[in-house]
């Protein structure tokens, strides 16, 4: 497989968000933030989890705290059924699904235990947290797991269809038709059909130098983005025809240029949303900022600054399902740095709301 892809973007003039009000401040929280995602069907309420095992339901369209519940542990990701309930997917490897009118989680649905080796006497199951989860054909859910679990879920009998051990860790997961995309360590992504579990039915490189960060397919089916830890995006098709291969091309984003040392500061890819109407692509990154792509024009058409001096990382973001409504995570990451690790402890962060229009996200003609 010829690993040699396309690093090609057209320039563009760039709208830069004309002053901080462009996002509003919804909520700052005392502990790092591990999940945002916007309620289904409603679209102006948005489900916040942090890692101090709280899950918060705010309603911001009128500012309101609607739920705050105590998590059995924290949650890492969300997902919703075609019947509208909603499930959590735990650091513990636990499913449960999240009862709003009893102000309760449920009994785990699934527990996924790690393996004897992975397991420390302080956290003893973090190793099998379901770091991704979605929604599969309709009916049915899938979850991922740090360790490379693929649980196939079902919500109407709130049990596990099928658990698939795969090779390596997963870093990031999606799916669409029936169709599971899995990018593993080692730069490799795993193409699984839901219907037939005994393999993948399609392995490749990435051709990306570094771990991937995000995934998610093409709003058409087609192919999918996948994001990395040095500011790249890939645009891959899953059709193995030459005239399909010859469409796929990376970019480079969320970098800063450094004008003393005469380079580029490279940040990771930390988000990677379609728009639901526009199908434009919106990244988010470790530089703060949030950058609007028509891929398909290979040109960026905006990008939105959320101002804050500090904290500045984006850690989390989400779009809502009517496309009028963006909502990132902004955090401190100075205790991950590698001087730094064990010196400073981690702290809250803060939860910036922007209304999108047109002009943010509809291609021009």
């Amino acid at each position: 497989m010829n690993l040699e892809i396309k690093q090609h973007f057209l320039s563009a003039d760039i709208n830069r968000s004309p002053n901080a009000m462009s996002f509003l401040e919804l909520a700052a929280l005392e502990s790092p933030i591990s999940v945002i995602k916007y309620s289904m069907p409603a679209n102006d309420t948005l489900l916040v989890a942090s890692y101090d095992n709280n899950v918060l339901l705010y309603n911001y369209s009128k500012k309101l705290l609607a739920v705050k519940l105590a998590s059995p542990a924290p949650v890492l990701s969300i997902a919703y059924s075609s019947h509208r309930t909603t499930y959590a997917g735990h650091l513990d490897g636990t499913i449960r699904e999240i009862d709003f009118e009893n102000m309760n989680f449920s009994r785990p649905c699934v527990s996924i235990q790690a393996p004897d080796s992975a397991k420390t006497d302080s956290v003893p199951n973090v190793s099998s947290g379901i770091n991704c989860f979605r929604l599969l054909d309709g009916t049915s859910l899938v979850a991922s797991t740090f360790l490379g679990v693929l649980v196939q879920f079902d919500p109407r009998s709130l049990r596990a269809l099928h658990k698939t051990q795969t090779q390596g860790k997963i870093f990031a997961m999606d799916t669409c038709n029936s169709k599971i995309t899995v990018a593993k360590l080692q730069l490799a992504v795993e193409v699984w059909d839901a219907r037939n579990m005994a393999a993948p039915v399609h392995k490749r490189l990435t051709g990306l130098r570094f771990q991937a960060t995000n995934l998610r397919c093409f709003p058409s089916g087609d192919g999918y983005a996948l994001s990395s830890v040095d500011g790249r995006v890939l645009m891959e098709y899953y059709e193995d025809l030459a005239s399909a291969q010859e469409q796929k091309f990376a970019f480079k984003c969320h970098r800063i240029k450094d004008k003393e040392a005469g380079e580029d500061v490279v940040y990771p890819v930390t988000g990677l949303e379609f728009h639901p109407q526009y199908e434009t692509l919106f990244t988010a990154g470790g530089d703060g900022n949030v950058c609007v792509w028509n891929w398909a024009k290979r040109k960026r058409m905006k990008l939105l600054c959320h101002h804050l001096e500090l904290p500045r990382l984006i850690s989390h973001m989400d779009i809502s399902g009517d496309g009028q409504s963006l909502a990132i995570a902004v955090s401190d990451d100075l205790y991950t740095r590698a001087s730094l690790v064990g010196k400073i402890a981690a702290v809250g962060g803060k939860i910036l709301i922007r209304n999108l229009t047109d002009a943010d996200c509809k291609p021009k003609s």
